[in-house]
């Protein structure tokens, strides 16, 4: 059966070690005004040298996974909550909901461009494809980048197992796959080697 290609960023699941559907908590960030790229739920975010948070791009160091955001809308002056942050906007005091726990755990759709993610990649590490979200929906639209499977120790992600749900065909293009952040700001170390 054929899996859906439709991205849709890091969906938060679980804490290592517990079951599925678990409370995931988020941390409160500041967003800098006048941002250049929007911020999608389910896009990784990074640190930014001024202490606001912005998009993650391949091969950084993440923070966390966005999760929707809090402003005061400079044009009508009321309080808003999105599930994204439009980019150019100027607020003055936007404020982030961030899953940046380093034990959370998350589903994310590999890419199958160039490869597929197989069962024998399981607890190698890899890095993320970061595709454009909708103003529509408000998802993100980043992927696992199913080609860097690999044990290197930098990879932003690490591939846990495949999604345990009867519409996600392991075997087939675009799986959903289960996985923990890698290489993580609130980490003690810059991640660990992939088995």
């Amino acid at each position: 059966m054929a899996n859906i290609d439709q991205a849709f960023g890091l969906r938060p699941i679980a804490k290592v070690g517990s079951a599925p559907g678990g409370t995931t908590g988020t941390t409160k960030y500041s967003i800098a005004d006048n941002q250049s790229t929007a911020i999608f739920t389910g896009d990784p975010v990074k640190y930014k040298s001024d202490g606001t948070i912005e998009v993650a791009t391949a091969s950084d160091a993440l923070l966390g996974v966005f999760m929707g955001c809090f402003y005061t809308d400079p044009t009508t002056g009321k309080p808003t909550f999105r599930n994204h942050f439009p980019a150019s906007l100027s607020p003055g005091d936007a404020i982030a909901f961030v899953a940046d726990d380093p034990d959370q755990m998350f589903v994310a759709q590999q890419d199958s461009v160039s490869s597929n993610l197989v069962a024998a990649d399981l607890n190698l590490n890899a890095n993320l494809v970061f595709g454009a979200g909708s103003t529509t929906t408000g998802n993100s639209g980043v992927e696992i980048d199913s080609s860097t499977g690999a044990t290197t120790a930098t990879h932003q992600v690490r591939l846990i197992a495949f999604y345990d749900t009867p519409s996600n065909d392991a075997t087939a293009n675009n799986s959903n796959l289960v996985i923990k952040i890698n290489n993580h700001s609130l980490g003690s170390h810059t991640g660990t080697v992939g088995v």
